[in-house]
């Protein structure tokens, strides 16, 4: 009888020590599906990249780019070591296009010597310069006058003349303050001076007004002053 209540206590504490691992494993089981779920859930909302090192899974392949574009960004690095080409500006041609000649050009890029027309006066058998109005200054042209009070002189440049503040340019020379003729040089280095002759016919002297020299009738000019 003793035996038989000995044997009653072993099962009894065989069936509670079964229970209680019963119990933890189902407390782990448990454990280990809510550390799951919250895995799962942290990969889904995380925007972070993973990186391979964090994980056992392989890195994610780098795409490969275009051979086009490799091609296009070596040839424009191979162009920023390139020396870059000097583009001449395009300049407005001021001087005669002729080798050699400093004339001021007149219309075709070239200069009256070297084959530039010359627009004449439009008054009956007048050869001299048009200079305004499709005449010369004989046949009423206006010239333009120097803006300084009382003076008649022709304007050279910023509407004024020479004695009243006009730059006047100088010969090329070195050392030479002399006005320029023709050419950048004054008549003394080496400036071509044309000069027109009398028109009377045989006549070599220089025309020094109305076409003719005062031997041939040019008028001097005398002085204002009374006396």
């Amino acid at each position: 009888m003793a035996n038989n209540g000995g044997e009653e206590v072993d099962d009894l504490g065989a069936l509670i020590y079964r229970e209680i691992q019963l119990r933890k494993a189902e407390a782990a089981a448990a454990v280990a599906e809510k550390k799951k779920t919250s895995t799962a859930s942290t990969h889904r909302n995380s925007t972070r990249k993973r990186l391979p090192f964090e994980h056992d899974d392989k890195p994610l392949p780098t795409p490969k780019r275009n051979d086009a574009t490799n091609r296009r960004k070596r040839e424009a690095s191979l162009g920023n070591d390139r020396p870059k080409k000097k583009v001449a500006k395009k300049k407005h041609r001021y001087e005669c296009s002729a080798d050699g000649c400093m004339n001021k050009v007149q219309n075709g890029g070239v200069c009256i010597k070297h084959g530039a027309e010359i627009k004449r006066c439009s008054s009956e058998g007048c050869t001299n310069k048009l200079f305004k109005g499709g005449v010369c200054i004989k046949h009423g042209a206006k010239k333009k006058l120097c803006s300084s009070d009382g003076c008649m002189n022709k304007v050279q440049n910023g509407g004024v003349c020479i004695k009243h503040g006009a730059e006047k340019k100088l010969c090329s020379s070195e050392g030479c303050t002399n006005k320029v003729f023709k050419g950048g040089l004054c008549c003394r280095h080496g400036a071509e001076i044309k000069r027109k002759l009398c028109s009377s016919k045989g006549c070599t002297n220089r025309s020094i007004k109305g076409g003719v020299c005062y031997k041939r009738g040019a008028k001097k000019k005398r002085c204002s002053s009374r006396g």
